[in-house]
């Protein structure tokens, strides 16, 4: 092999995905978990894993990681090949870190030497308290998992998985265990620390608003497949199909034809641009794309209100127009307790979906 050759082989890599799943099969006993599913993450991404429980995505990060091995399909970790039909590297050389959903801390070690464990080096557990300072812990060496947070605890589990500058960190339901306020705070952090590190992350999650939060781009999971990869705003804004709008939010469904480029629904008419005449199509609006009015404010729809439950901020409201029930979500200053209330529609987020198959 020339040194050209060489040379262009070791630019080739240098411009590689740091991890590259392509055509990935996994099956137990003849039942498939996972249909061929290919993904590439970028360097300095943050992916989310979105779906719900069952479709595969723990698989798929256990098969990238090296804990699993795949029926069919290759993985690559910066260009290079660490798994496919005849080669299987081993977890501990994939370059990649991880985080559990336990944390997998061990309690007997004091903070520094869980960050140090498997780094190789006599400046281990120099680094690791460099590390540690890096995820704010500076001054806890010397405690033990016990004696701190469980926030506290997961920025030990982040440092010691980037410790090793690992090409992608892969997080297993990493905020599952929190509670909802101190959750919130220990993803940002999370977030703060990856992006200050300018490291690429792979997040498994079952949370919609986590991966609408954390992601640069969310993969949405179903049934073993990859069904839509987008960024947030797009994944919210345009699903590929109702079951991928349905796993962010509730939505609001119509159907009808298309007459002169508008579809005529219960709660008025729907632009939709260049669609074929008479094409039967769904549109949707998730709850806070119904504009909520008291009764005489006068325009859009009546509703009839059968349920009006407070949550401080807002009001959610579930009511029927005609043989449709809505879920809608209000102001409370603006809509107080009424029999009635008024639907505007919010045309810009209207969901325009072909009509999906019945049976």
């Amino acid at each position: 092999m020339t040194t050209t050759t060489v040379s262009r082989a070791a630019e080739a890599l240098a411009g590689a995905a740091p991890l590259s799943l392509e055509g990935i099969v996994y099956a137990v006993e003849r039942q498939p978990i996972l249909k061929g599913v290919s993904l590439e993450v970028r360097r300095s991404e943050i992916v989310c894993l979105l779906g719900p429980s069952g479709c595969g995505k723990t698989t798929l990060l256990r098969i990238a990681a090296g804990i699993a091995r795949q029926s069919a399909g290759t993985v690559r970790v910066a260009g290079e090949i660490v798994a496919d039909d005849t080669l299987f590297v081993p977890a501990e050389r994939r370059s990649l870190g991880l985080v559990f959903q336990d944390l997998a801390l061990f309690p007997h070690m004091r903070v520094v030497d869980n960050v140090a464990y498997g780094v190789k080096g006599a400046d281990a557990r120099a680094r690791a308290g460099e590390a540690l300072r890096g995820v704010g812990l500076g001054g806890y060496e010397r405690a033990y998992p016990h004696q701190l947070s469980g926030g506290e605890q997961q920025r030990v589990a982040l440092a010691r998985a980037l410790l090793p500058a690992p090409q992608v960190v892969l997080f297993d339901e990493p905020f599952s265990g929190l509670d909802r306020n101190l959750r919130d705070v220990v993803r940002q952090d999370t977030l703060s620390v990856l992006k200050a590190r300018d490291a690429t992350a792979v997040i498994v999650t079952h949370d919609p608003e986590e991966a609408l939060a954390m992601a640069d781009t969310i993969a949405l999971m179903r049934a073993g497949s990859i069904v839509q990869v987008a960024s947030p705003e797009d994944i919210w804004r345009w699903p590929v199909d109702l079951e991928a709008a349905r796993m962010f939010s509730h939505v609001n469904v119509f159907e009808g034809r298309v007459s002169d480029g508008v579809v005529e629904t219960a709660i008025g008419r729907v632009p939709v641009g260049a669609r074929r005449e008479g094409e039967h199509l769904t549109i949707a609006f998730r709850p806070e794309a119904l504009r909520v009015f008291a009764e005489d404010r006068g325009g859009g729809v009546e509703i009839d209100v059968e349920r009006r439950t407070f949550f401080g901020s807002t009001v959610e409201i579930v009511g029927r127009i005609g043989g449709t029930l809505l879920k809608l979500r209000a102001d409370p200053y603006v809509v107080p307790k009424a029999d009635k209330v008024r639907v505007v529609p919010d045309l810009r987020q209207a969901i325009v979906l072909p009509r999906a198959p019945r049976g």
